[in-house]
């Protein structure tokens, strides 16, 4: 857990994970792309969600995709894509592609997980 000061706010706890993934991942705030500066993607939950910001920061990382890939696990499983949209629950969107045991192409599969804040649900 990381602590930001985030100025006319002040202190605001975060998630080690979303510090990191924040860069690294294309994360949406309603339809727009949140920004990749920590201090304005926190700012901007804080201003959206108030004191339910954690929540986002939490699940709004790469818990979401390891998640659906334990759940869905099937030998040679690539993901190619992935998006988060947070909204009133936390949703990422997945581009998978299985190969053989010869990691030959065998089909690809889009998915999405949702994470709400009692449920995590997969829809194929």
């Amino acid at each position: 857990m990381k602590r930001v000061w985030i100025l006319g706010i002040g202190p605001l706890m975060v998630d080690h994970q979303f510090v990191v993934d924040l860069r690294r991942l294309d994360i949406f705030l309603g339809h727009k792309l949140l920004p990749k500066n920590l201090y304005d993607a926190v700012e901007a939950l804080y201003n959206k969600y108030g004191s339910d910001y954690y929540f986002y920061t939490l699940y709004g990382n790469q818990y979401m995709g390891n998640r659906t890939y334990e759940i869905l696990q099937e030998k040679h499983m690539v993901c190619r894509r992935f998006t988060l949209h947070l909204d009133k629950n936390i949703e990422a969107r997945m581009l998978f592609d299985v190969f053989d045991d010869n990691l030959q192409y065998i089909r690809s599969f889009f998915c999405r997980s949702v994470k709400s804040r009692n449920d995590f649900c997969i829809y194929l």
